[in-house]
């Protein structure tokens, strides 16, 4: 466990977090909780953001946050849901809507909500942005949403959830 997962979360099998007192994501059926990345995950984004300014999308258990900020040069994170809370860490910003001006950030990394909608919505609106970096590419909405876009897979790692970068077409 990273010295940086927060007091609280309680690690799964398959090695992600979660937040026992988390109400839940309700536009999901069940509302189930949030889940974080991976150990494996947490690696790859910190070597991925190695420098650059990175805009997240999804905040959620900023475990993410975490991995990005240890060797991002600035992080802007961004959630709108109330529950989730600012990581308050040096050289990040936390935001409930995303910035208007998003010139400048090297790379954005997408894990908000799941919807096909919401996806291609933050896809779209970061198009700013060369780069993205997109968790949970094997869930179907994400997948519809990938080709909605006509993105373009540069890179995947057969994490748990998929992880991939991708360039616009």
């Amino acid at each position: 466990m990273h010295d940086f997962v927060r007091a609280g979360l309680i690690q799964t099998a398959a090695g992600n977090y979660y937040d026992p007192a988390d109400p839940g994501e309700r536009q999901y059926a069940g509302n189930p909780p949030r889940r974080s990345i991976t150990e494996e995950e947490i690696e790859i984004l910190a070597v991925l953001a190695a420098g650059m300014d990175v805009l997240e999308i999804g905040t959620g258990l900023a475990v993410s946050t975490h991995a990005l900020a240890s060797t991002a040069r600035r992080v802007v994170t961004v959630d709108p849901d109330p529950w989730v809370q600012d990581p308050a860490l040096p050289h990040v910003e936390f935001c409930r809507v995303l910035p208007h001006d998003l010139t400048g950030f090297d790379l954005v990394f997408i894990d908000g909500l799941h919807t096909r909608e919401a996806v291609i919505n933050d896809i779209e609106r970061s198009r700013p942005i060369a780069r993205l970096l997109l968790h949970d590419t094997y869930l179907p909405d994400v997948q519809a949403a990938i080709r909605h876009c006509a993105l373009v897979e540069c890179t995947h790692w057969s994490t748990q959830c998929r992880l991939a970068i991708y360039t616009r077409n």
